[in-house]
């Protein structure tokens, strides 16, 4: 099952997406366009979809690193099939 993931996770989801490799919370910070959220916020967005099981985590020294769980096509196709659905 897919999980639901806010518009805020999506961003973040996006991009994990593009940049195809397991990314630290300051990485995705700066790959965030026109953002000014901060550090923890976006480190709270991905403790919420690692929950959900959207990434997963790795713990690499002293940093974490986090990757994407679902692809984006599958995600995308399955948001799509349940939104016509809805309909």
């Amino acid at each position: 099952m897919i999980p639901n993931i806010s518009e805020a996770e999506l961003e973040v989801m996006q991009v994990l997406w593009k940049e195809k490799r397991p990314m630290k919370i300051q990485e995705v910070l700066e790959a965030l366009p026109d953002s000014d959220w901060k550090y923890n916020t976006v480190g709270t967005l991905l403790l919420r979809m690692e929950a959900k099981g959207a990434v997963s985590s790795v713990k690499e020294g002293r940093t974490i690193v986090y990757s994407p769980c679902i692809g984006e096509d599958e995600y995308k196709t399955i948001r799509t099939r349940s939104f016509v659905q809805k309909l």
